[in-house]
């Protein structure tokens, strides 16, 4: 019973970690830092791949306990409740607790999935219409879409090298993180990323 105690708290924690990653995502997608998002993407699949070791394991000491109570009563299906109703204390109170903070967290790692999940969808649809409106592939909020015979009339603007000042233009013709074109009421991104 002390080793799967042991393993519990082991798991628990792993659970913990992953619901701590899960939250970061969420944030990271809330703050729209996608840079990092590959990253906290990255850590969850960690966390995860930790947290299904820890249930082998936990599995099979279960395993081993129902064996062991099957022998007693072989109707007997071994679930935590069950280990921890059939348990002598301190063992029941303390696989209790588990079983109430693994229902707890489980229900805290699907939420924060979902929220993911969603914010993820949002988001995604929310860069493509940013990064849509600096390439000038959509037209959107006084932007206008650059052409395919404006790039074939100007190459600077095709391979994005920046265009001459203008009197009175908020860019340096030698900024070299863009370059914009004025465009009637708009301004078109006239770099790819």
């Amino acid at each position: 019973m002390e080793d799967l105690a042991g393993l519990l708290s082991r798991e628990r924690l792993l659970l913990e970690l992953l619901l701590f990653k899960l939250v970061t995502l969420r944030q990271l997608l809330t703050a729209g830092e996608v840079r990092f998002l590959p990253w906290a993407s990255e850590e969850v699949d960690r966390a995860t791949a930790k947290v299904r070791e820890a249930e082998l394991s936990r599995s099979v000491a279960v395993d081993v306990l129902a064996a062991q109570q099957r022998a007693l009563d072989p109707t007997t299906a071994v679930t935590l409740r069950s280990l921890a109703d059939a348990s002598p204390e301190p063992w029941r109170t303390i696989f209790a607790e588990h079983r109430r903070a693994f229902l707890e967290l489980a229900r805290d790692i699907e939420e924060a999935l979902a929220a993911a999940k969603r914010l993820a969808s949002v988001g995604g649809a929310a860069v493509t219409s940013t990064l849509d409106r600096l390439t000038g592939s959509a037209p959107s909020n006084g932007h206008v879409a650059q052409t395919a015979s404006d790039t074939a009339t100007d190459p600077a603007a095709r391979y994005g090298a920046a265009a001459p000042r203008q009197a009175g233009a908020p860019w340096a013709a030698d900024d070299p993180r863009a370059a914009w074109a004025a465009a009637g009421n708009g301004a078109r991104f006239t770099r790819t990323l």
